[in-house]
């Protein structure tokens, strides 16, 4: 387990004892994470900062349930995840969600790239790539607790994972030329 993660494990289960100033911890931690990967889900990032802060609401009150050695930074962005998709079942951003070639906020994009040509390969990628690429390059997520997040196997993920680095690969070689 990494270091963050026993950092956030610590920390959570502290909050289950009532200890409810190890949520700082966890929020200096991990609530880039959090923010940026609400923001890849909702595409707006003023509902990404309320889901942010409804994430470690949740953590306050499900932190007893959290069960050591369990993948904490899943944990957390799984509870991120559900909040997400509950903000779009409801409605307030299904049209949005649904269009695969949305537009990334321009918050977001001057935040997580810092050159113009890495903006362009990443909004060649759909949402759930650079959900993966977001997970894998930026916050160093192994493949099994990404598959712990996704539902989806570590094979899959590192075909997928392969494919999104070959677009990366040929946005980069076409952007060169």
């Amino acid at each position: 387990m990494s270091d963050l993660n026993e950092k956030l494990s610590a920390a959570i289960l502290k909050v289950a004892q009532n200890d409810i100033s190890a949520v700082e911890e966890i929020y200096d931690a991990f609530s880039k994470p959090v923010y940026f990967f609400a923001v890849s889900y909702l595409k707006d990032t003023h509902l990404a900062e309320n889901i942010m802060q409804d994430t470690f609401i949740a953590i306050i009150e499900k932190a007893g349930m959290f069960r050591a050695p369990q993948n904490a930074k899943a944990w957390i962005l799984q509870i991120a995840k559900n909040l997400c998709l509950n903000k779009l079942k409801r409605g307030k951003l299904e049209q949005r969600y649904m269009s695969e070639y949305a537009p990334v906020s321009p918050d977001f994009q001057g935040a997580l790239e810092s050159s113009l040509a890495l903006t362009g390969i990443l909004k060649k990628l759909s949402p759930e790539e650079r959900n993966l690429l977001l997970l894998k390059v930026e916050y160093d997520f192994t493949y099994q607790e990404i598959s712990s997040l996704t539902g989806k196997s570590q094979r899959t993920l590192k075909r997928n994972m392969s494919a999104v680095l070959a677009k990366c690969k040929i946005a980069v070689t076409l952007s060169g030329d």
